[in-house]
């Protein structure tokens, strides 16, 4: 079975309260030993939904107890193709959403910059970071 550098990125949104923390390659163990589910769990294997390219949840980082939101991807999922993007974007609107529920925010046609701000910031980290190789280098372009 082949072994893949785990990869775990955290990335501060400074304006907003929850970091976004986007995790490739990392199996449970090693997730449980910095981070907790927000209720203060450990995470498992059925938390984590195998059988998705990748699954958004809440938790909470252990060494300072700051709320946070993983985008994890499981271990194998390396192919980089359209779905790469398909999937950065698609769990970047559930921590798009997660934050505004957070600060209480309502979301408004008559003013959408903020969501289009953050959902394009969360967009471009976590695609950046499930487009890495196994060994956390960037690939070509």
């Amino acid at each position: 079975m082949k072994k893949y550098k785990s990869i775990i990125d955290t990335y501060d949104p400074v304006l907003y309260p929850d970091l976004l923390i986007v995790v490739k390659n990392t199996t449970v163990e090693q997730l449980n030993k910095k981070y907790s589910t927000a209720s203060g769990d450990n995470i498992t294997e059925d938390y984590l939904g195998y059988g998705y390219a990748c699954v958004t949840f809440c938790a909470t980082r252990r060494k300072d107890n700051r709320k946070c939101i993983i985008v994890y991807q499981p271990c194998g999922l390396n192919k980089i193709d359209k779905n790469a993007l398909i999937n950065a974007t698609h769990e970047a609107g559930h921590y798009v959403m997660e934050v505004f529920r957070d600060i209480s925010a309502e979301l408004s046609y008559n003013y959408q910059e903020p969501f289009c701000y953050l959902l394009q910031w969360a967009a471009t980290n976590i695609y950046n970071t499930l487009n890495k190789k196994d060994n956390g280098s960037k690939r070509k372009k």
